[in-house]
């Protein structure tokens, strides 16, 4: 692998059973319109680390109004932002990530105020890649997870309202949310990682069908030396998900962590 340059493979699929893509994503500026039917295939390629890469994935809920709409929309934003505030990225980070969520909560509440829509929303996992090492964030369920030589970690938090009896328990936090009524909130982990590392950014299409020990080891058999080798694991992914049943959308985004010739990361704390 090329030193500092971070290698990333993505794949977004309808599933089996819904009849509408509301599964999203940002990645090198590439995202995808409101009305989808997902990639089409695995998509990958290579970002330097000192250009201070963001990646995201975001799920539109399902049941609720334009869930599709909500993703674009935050996905949109997402790149509007750090097009804009990329500076204000590399001096304080932390502060970054609450801006920028408070910014695609805003494109997501605007457009379902003017639209006279009751419930509009969708989960948000970020990466960000800062000269100082990586960060992490989330809201709502969708999760990142880091495969190191101790395994498989899951480093996102699960935003949900204890255990749903028959279905899925309710989110507590996600794009779109009444900020008056309720704080936006989101998780944030600085991730320490080592060359050959891998970071997998999913939707719940993949996690509701296939256990983390599975994740694991499809993710186990990722050769850094093989280029062709990430795409071919981002859709092992997804195929498990579609041979349960595939009875969501499933998102799968990974990275690859290169060697650096400055350290990895480095002590960050939240500015407030």
């Amino acid at each position: 692998m090329i030193e500092n340059e971070i290698r990333y493979a993505y794949t977004s699929h309808v599933g089996k059973r819904r009849s509408r893509h509301e599964d999203n994503f940002w990645c090198g500026g590439d995202f995808l319109p409101p009305e989808n039917s997902g990639t089409g295939k695995a998509i990958s390629g290579s970002v330097s680390w000192d250009s201070c890469p963001a990646f995201a994935v975001f799920d539109g809920m399902g049941g609720e109004s334009r869930g599709d709409m909500a993703a674009f929309l935050s996905a949109r934003a997402f790149g509007e932002y750090r097009t804009a505030h990329l500076e204000d990225f590399r001096k304080h980070p932390g502060v970054y990530i609450e801006e920028v969520c408070g910014s695609m909560n805003r494109a997501v509440t605007d457009y379902a105020l003017e639209h006279r829509i009751d419930t509009m929303g969708t989960t948000a996992v970020m990466t960000f890649f800062h000269h100082d090492g990586i960060l992490g964030a989330n809201l709502g369920d969708s999760r990142l997870y880091q495969l190191s030589e101790n395994g498989l970690q899951q480093l996102s938090t699960d935003h949900v309202a204890g255990r749903g009896a028959f279905s899925k328990a309710p989110l507590t936090q996600y794009l779109g949310i009444d900020e008056p009524e309720t704080a936006l909130d989101p998780a944030s982990v600085v991730i320490k990682a080592a060359p050959g590392d891998i970071l997998l950014m999913c939707t719940d299409g993949l996690t509701d069908l296939v256990r983390d020990e599975e994740i694991a080891g499809i993710l186990g058999g990722i050769s850094l030396a093989d280029e062709g080798n990430l795409p071919e694991t981002a859709l092992l992914l997804q195929e498990k998900a579609l041979e349960r049943g595939g009875r969501d959308n499933v998102t799968v985004l990974l990275l690859a962590i290169p060697s650096r010739k400055r350290p990895l990361f480095a002590r960050w704390r939240k500015a407030r």
